[in-house]
Formats: C-alpha cells, sequence, structure tokens
C-alpha cells in the first residue's frame, strides 16, 4: 500500500476518533486506508470523467474544484 495513503488514513481517524486508530491493528489500518483511499480515488474520477465530453479544454482548477465540491471540501 501507498505510505502516503497510510499517513492521510492515520491522521484522519486520529482527527475523527481519536481512541480509536490506536486499538486497530497493523492488518485493520492497512485494510481501511487501502478501501478509503480505493473509494475516493474511485470517486475522484468518476466526477472528472463526467467532464470528459464537454467542449472547453480542461482545466486542472476546475477539476479540483468540481471535486471538492464533489466532497463538500471548502479548504
Amino acid at each position: 500500500m501507498n505510505e502516503r495513503i497510510r499517513e492521510l488514513a492515520e491522521k484522519a481517524l486520529d482527527r475523527a476518533v481519536p481512541e480509536t486508530w490506536t486499538v486497530l491493528s497493523r492488518e485493520q489500518l492497512d485494510k481501511f486506508s487501502h478501501e478509503f483511499a480505493e473509494s475516493i480515488v474511485h470517486e475522484c474520477t468518476n466526477e472528472i470523467l463526467k467532464w470528459k465530453a464537454e467542449p472547453f479544454p480542461y482545466d486542472p482548477d476546475f477539476g479540483a474544484k468540481i471535486i471538492k465540491e464533489h466532497f463538500g471540501i471548502e479548504r
């Protein structure tokens, strides 16, 4: 598994439920991280692919904006 995914999962779990991730085994954390990351990547690619047929050129800032809007992220 990608080490960055593991780091992000640990950080997210620590913020959301700090008492939980410390009792998870490494295998449980790895499985959670993998499933969580895979879900997010699929969501992001699906959102971007919705715009594939549009007649305007792709703008990376626009891509970032629609992904953030899709997930309700403002930062």
